[in-house]
């Protein structure tokens, strides 16, 4: 199944005004709606009164960072609470992989986002069955959510 046929409405949280244009450019190549946030207040917004089926969300914003987003997101009751997340970040070395499952992401991709791995990772997480999105308590301390 092609991304195109998934028809997908995509929310990009990133800083970098570089970056929204880059994945929105990527996304509408592959047939698939999306909206923007600047940063984690702007996307919580969103979150609040629209449904996505997928998240990309940037890890290190200054204000609220891509994982404070995900606590705060994962323990709500907002239309998007259990859409597939994707993490993404440059700083490669300060986690691994499964911390990023643990804390409620999906998958976890770095930057530059390899365009190729990007869409497999999307098509496998839409076409997926949703998950719970309970978190376990202890999975939020564990990690360090200040902007890094």
């Amino acid at each position: 199944m092609s991304l195109k046929d998934l028809n997908l409405s995509v929310l990009a949280v990133d800083d970098e005004p570089s970056n929204l244009r880059v994945f929105e450019q990527i996304f509408e190549v592959f047939g698939a709606r999306v909206t923007t946030a600047a940063g984690g207040a702007e996307a919580m917004a969103l979150l609040e009164v629209r449904a996505f089926d997928l998240l990309l969300v940037d890890l290190h914003m200054p204000g609220m960072t891509g994982l404070e987003l995900m606590r705060l997101l994962r323990t709500s009751s907002f239309p998007s609470c259990e859409a597939p997340a994707i993490a993404v970040t440059a700083d490669v070395y300060s986690y691994r992989r499964g911390d990023y499952l643990r804390l409620g992401f999906d998958d976890f991709l770095p930057k530059p986002v390899p365009v190729a791995s990007l869409v497999e990772t999307v098509r496998r997480l839409a076409t997926a069955p949703r998950r719970s999105s309970a978190v376990p308590a202890s999975g939020w301390g564990a990690l360090d959510l200040r902007a890094g």
